[in-house]
């Protein structure tokens, strides 16, 4: 590499509540930034981005872990230097379209440019939410890679016909959204459940609306084994595969659940909140 060569690492997220409202300009998500991250590097006006950490090894399958927005991250902030959040959203967005990634609401792009738990509305910062101390992330592969584009398009159609579904949608994720938020803000083991199981509920009654086929059989499973352990389990993203999710301050049940899910074919992935989101990197190849 030249002297003048640069690199920087951008991280993956995972969708906490949301998924799908976001669509809508105004409705909140909430994300958080995950400690895999997209390499790119920049040498003689050359760009490249490594994304491996986002695939499962085994297979090459996609993980679900937002890696198409952390490699437009890395692009942006390579092209543009020394930008700050707010200048480097469009930059990431366009560079994201030209991946063949557009319509979407820019949620997983947040995460990657300011990192750790966000409450996102399309048309405003983010804001951030302080991560609790204790928090686990227990998150598992279902070993099935899903196409997002195909389903936000679908859910995009069929809530723009159906006014009283998007209506009732809407309402039930943000007041998922919200429970979460204060069981966050609080560090409430109860809250937390509960407001999974609100937008899991929310989740659920969208497809039934639209068909969008959002809940698979290794998903079903993996929110049954959490109900089992007393925990509470959801897709995170736009579900037809990719991970279940679940929320909890007790490691011993989180470990528990990850070993449920091993056992029932679902993959635990060794995660954590990435408390910082895209930075400089060694520009140098491990």
């Amino acid at each position: 590499m030249t002297r003048e060569a640069r690199a920087v690492r951008a991280p993956g997220k995972l969708v906490l509540a949301g998924e799908y409202a976001v669509l809508w300009p105004g409705e909140p998500g909430i994300v958080a930034a995950v400690d895999r991250y997209a390499i790119g590097r920049m040498d003689r006006g050359e760009i490249k981005v490594d994304t491996e950490a986002f695939r499962d090894a085994a297979t090459g399958k996609k993980l679900g872990l937002g890696s198409s927005a952390a490699a437009a991250v890395c692009m942006a902030a390579l092209m543009a230097g020394e930008t700050g959040a707010e200048e480097l959203l469009p930059l990431a967005r366009a560079a994201h379209d030209t991946m063949g990634q557009s319509g979407g609401s820019g949620i997983d792009l947040a995460a990657s440019i300011r990192g750790g738990i966000l409450l996102f509305r399309q048309g405003s910062p983010p804001e951030r939410i302080e991560t609790p101390e204790g928090l686990v992330l227990v998150a598992g592969w279902t070993g099935e890679e899903a196409r997002t584009a195909d389903r936000t398009e679908q859910v995009r159609v069929r809530l723009s016909a159906d006014r009283a579904a998007r209506r009732d949608f809407l309402v039930g994720s943000s007041r998922a959204v919200a429970s979460l938020r204060s069981a966050l803000e609080y560090s409430s083991e109860p809250e937390l459940a509960g407001a999974i199981r609100q937008a899991l509920a929310a989740m659920r009654d969208l497809d039934r609306a639209t068909g969008a086929g959002i809940f698979v059989p290794s998903l079903d499973r993996a929110i049954e084994f959490a109900d089992l352990l007393g925990l509470a389990a959801k897709p995170s993203g736009a579900g037809g595969g990719d991970c279940a999710i679940a929320l909890t301050f007790d490691p011993g049940r989180a470990r528990a659940l990850s070993d449920a899910w091993r056992a029932a074919g679902i993959v635990p992935l060794d995660l954590a909140i990435s408390p910082t989101g895209v930075q400089p990197a060694s520009a140098e190849r491990s």
